[in-house]
């Protein structure tokens, strides 16, 4: 009983280490031919905004406790069919943010969307895995501890 315990403190201290690896992205390099007559370049701009709207419409919280449900309950199984289940999960920006941006440029609308998309399945995608993986281990030590 006091392997399963330091075991899933270990594992619940990973958690947040694998929702923030996800973060960790790098900004396209500004080019002369995404900038626009006024000076501003609407690809960088479009691509902040996205990534900003994503972060705070994306909740990840649901995909953790699915990944660890799911990764206990099925086992590889499980931590497989909840992150296919988020990888294939609508990302499109709502309705919403698109009207707030209907009057940009459309390389600031590509980005944005472009943007909005990749980060909302990064906190889907990331965090389901990292905790199936987590409910996974945490299946095979309450079985071996169990024989």
């Amino acid at each position: 009983m006091r392997t399963l315990c330091i075991i899933l403190s270990i594992l619940l201290l990973l958690t947040p280490v694998l929702t923030i690896a996800q973060d960790t992205k790098v900004l396209p390099q500004n080019t002369a031919s995404e900038t626009t007559k006024n000076g501003s370049n609407d690809f960088l701009e479009g691509s902040v905004a996205g990534r900003l709207a994503a972060e705070s419409d994306v909740s990840s919280a649901g995909w953790v406790i699915g990944g660890l449900l799911c990764g206990v309950g099925l086992g590889l199984i499980g931590t497989g069919a909840i992150t296919l289940t988020a990888s294939v999960v609508s990302t499109n920006p709502p309705l919403t943010r698109m009207a707030l941006i209907q009057d940009r440029s459309s390389t600031y609308q590509m980005s944005f969307i472009s943007e909005y998309k990749s980060t909302a399945r990064g906190k889907k995608v990331w965090p389901a895995l990292g905790s199936g993986i987590v409910g996974t281990l945490i299946a095979v030590v309450i079985v071996a501890n169990n024989q």
